[in-house]
């Protein structure tokens, strides 16, 4: 994992091996998702797992999951992304969402700390293809899920937290579910509107008021983006992830221009 100072511009170090027990760790394939809650960095990792660290220190504190798919009480089945509500990690597996409790989490129970929700899969494609996801929060709580669906469930999921009950097959989902007719790979909001990077490279852009996408483009004056996938909204600016040419691009908001990119 890169660190990166965005107020800087500039590269602050990697995480890439830590300890634990005395016995050197590494992330053992690639990271996901990336979330901050509670003084924690929780690292979600497609090998079924999430490292959390000391945001900080960037000390390795526990393991959610054992690294091991498969759908037993402490186990994920891939992490295909992620997002934190108050108390709920909530988790984009490879067939559903499942939630753990932060509150749940300690170094005590390394690799052994209990699912607290699991979703009903209606409406949720097997990601067989390992496509990429993206989850993002709005100001209310919502939590909403770019879901590629490579068998056609191409959708926004949107997550009602307050429908989040202990136990299985738990409806987690609301009728605002947004069916597309591209595959998304990624998600950021910024006030009433909703950027989606699209499987065919472009970014799409959806106002949430007036629920109609509005604005279509693959590229910006300095830049075409080839492969643009895990967004972020941050400071007025859209940071695309380009993995095609291994570049973060900000492309200003307001302008639709390019400020700057690493």
């Amino acid at each position: 994992m890169e660190l990166y100072s965005l107020s800087a511009h500039q590269k602050l170090g990697s995480l890439n091996t830590w300890t634990y027990n005395d016995v050197m760790q590494t992330f053992g394939n690639y990271v996901e998702a990336i979330s901050v809650a509670n003084e924690r960095l929780y690292l979600a990792n497609i090998s079924s797992c999430i490292d959390v660290f000391d945001v900080h220190t960037l000390k390795f504190i526990t393991r959610i999951g054992n690294r091991n798919w498969e759908h037993g009480n402490t186990q994920l089945f891939h992490t295909h992304a992620m997002a934190i509500v108050d108390d709920y990690i909530i988790v984009r597996m490879k067939d559903g969402l499942q939630v753990t409790l932060q509150s749940d989490v300690s170094a005590e129970k390394y690799q052994n700390i209990n699912y607290y929700s699991r979703g009903s899969l209606d409406g949720f494609d097997v990601n067989n293809g390992f496509y990429s996801h993206q989850m993002a929060v709005d100001t209310t709580g919502l939590v909403f899920l770019a879901d590629y669906g490579q068998y056609g469930n191409r959708k926004i999921h949107v997550i009602d937290t307050t429908l989040i009950q202990k136990g299985s097959n738990i409806t987690m989902t609301t009728s605002q579910t947004l069916p597309l007719e591209f595959n998304p790979r990624g998600i950021a909001l910024y006030k009433n509107l909703m950027y989606i990077s699209a499987a065919d490279g472009s970014i799409r852009c959806y106002d949430r008021e007036k629920k109609k996408f509005f604005l279509t483009f693959k590229s910006v004056p300095g830049y075409t983006f080839k492969g643009g996938q895990k967004l972020l909204v941050y400071n007025n600016r859209l940071w695309v992830t380009d993995v095609s040419t291994r570049e973060i691009v900000g492309v200003d908001i307001f302008r639709n221009v390019i400020e700057e990119y690493e």
